[in-house]
C-alpha cells in the first residue's frame, strides 16, 4: 500500500435457506443452509471464491426474559473458482474449511429491546499443504519474538483459530454491536482486533 491508497477488498453475494422442521416447534433447533458468492476486487487477487455453509441454532427460554442459544456451523470454501488475472494466492490449498461454535445469552427489557453477550470459537483448516511445513527454515532468533511478520509464513502451515467476545443492544429499529476478536493460539499473525456494527432493517 502507498500514502492515501483507498481500495475495497471484495463484494459478497449471500442466501440462505431456512427450512420448515418439525424440529423448530418441538425442539426449538433452528437450521439454515447458505451458498456464497465472493468477487475479489484487489487488484493481486482479481478473482471469483464460491462456497456453502450450514448452521444449527438451539434456542432455550430461561426464566425472567432470559434466552440461551447455541450454535454450531460449518463452512466450505472454494478459492479462486476462476481468475480474471496473475493472482498472487499465499495459499496452495485449493479449499478452506471452517467449524464454528457460539453461546449466547440474551436478556429482554419490558420495551422489546435486549442486551445480549456471545462467545465465539472458530477453527479454519490450514491456508498451506501441511506436508509442506518442512519446505521452509526460518534463521535466526525467531521463536523468541512473539509476534512480527516472519510469523505469517509459519503460521500458513497451521489451522487457524480464533476466540470472538461481541456484546449487542438490539432495537427494534436497529441493532448495534461491539466485538474483540482474539487468536490465543494463531490466525496469520498474533493481533487483537476490534470493531463495531450498526444494522437496520428495510422491513419486518
Amino acid at each position: 500500500m502507498h500514502n492515501n491508497d483507498f481500495f475495497i477488498g471484495g463484494i459478497e453475494f449471500n442466501h440462505f435457506y431456512y427450512p420448515k422442521l418439525s424440529i423448530n416447534d418441538t425442539k426449538n433447533i433452528f437450521l439454515n443452509f447458505g451458498s456464497h458468492l465472493g468477487i475479489n476486487t484487489s487488484k493481486f487477487n482479481p478473482s471469483i471464491d464460491v462456497g456453502i455453509s450450514a448452521n444449527g441454532v438451539k434456542k432455550i427460554q430461561l426464566k425472567n426474559n432470559y434466552k440461551l442459544n447455541i450454535g454450531v456451523g460449518m463452512s466450505f470454501l472454494k478459492k479462486n473458482l476462476i481468475d480474471f488475472d496473475d493472482v498472487i494466492d499465499l495459499g496452495n490449498n485449493p479449499f478452506l474449511a471452517t467449524v464454528e461454535s457460539d453461546i449466547e445469552i440474551t436478556k429482554f427489557t419490558k420495551k422489546g429491546n435486549y442486551n445480549s453477550f456471545n462467545i465465539a470459537y472458530q477453527i479454519q483448516s490450514r491456508y498451506n499443504k501441511k506436508e509442506e511445513a518442512n519446505y521452509y527454515k526460518l534463521l535466526g532468533k525467531w521463536q523468541e519474538i512473539n509476534a512480527g511478520w516472519q510469523h505469517g509464513v509459519s503460521t500458513l502451515y497451521k489451522t487457524l483459530s480464533n476466540w470472538t467476545f461481541i456484546y449487542t443492544y438490539g432495537h427494534p429499529k436497529y441493532k448495534i454491536s461491539l466485538y474483540l476478536k482474539e487468536d490465543l493460539l494463531v490466525n496469520n499473525a498474533p493481533d487483537i482486533q476490534t470493531g463495531i456494527s450498526l444494522s437496520i432493517p428495510i422491513s419486518k
